[in-house]
């Protein structure tokens, strides 16, 4: 049975981030999805196989995210919120 991952991207003010690329990768087969966030800042998931995941998130401005270890079971339906990612330092 397939599981999902869904979950909201905001910046330290608490405001959604639009278009940020979302990445998914399955840690024991390295199978990488990717999609992007709506005008809300949510991403979803779909019909994915039960694993440990790494989830990573990037967005213009803004330094890369990363959420290493994420075990979703058969049939879950798992939220993850990637609130407040730090906006980027380095010079443009």
């Amino acid at each position: 049975q397939q599981a999902e991952i869904s979950g909201f991207v905001t910046d330290p003010s608490g405001s959604v981030v639009t278009d940020a690329k979302v990445s998914l990768q399955h840690v024991a087969t390295n199978i990488l999805r990717a999609t992007s966030t709506n005008a809300a800042g949510l991403f979803i998931f779909p019909s994915i196989p039960a694993g440990t995941y790494q989830l990573s998130v990037e967005a213009p401005g803004f330094e890369t995210h990363t959420v290493e270890d994420i075990v979703i079971e058969s049939g879950a339906r798992i939220t993850r919120n990637l609130w407040k990612i730090s906006r980027s330092t380095a010079a443009v």
